[in-house]
């Protein structure tokens, strides 16, 4: 499939996949979670 000419070299107009980073607000419980300060229940304003 060819994308048309965007500027931006590598970056297609329609994303082909996304990519999911877990935070400190990781609502799983998963017993070998890795993520430091899980417990602290901090919020953007």
């Amino acid at each position: 499939m060819t994308y048309p000419w965007t500027g931006m070299r590598g970056i297609a107009p329609v994303p082909s996949y996304v990519i999911m980073q877990p935070t400190t607000l990781c609502n799983l419980d998963c017993a070998y979670c890795y993520l430091p300060f899980r417990a602290v229940d901090r919020r953007m304003p």
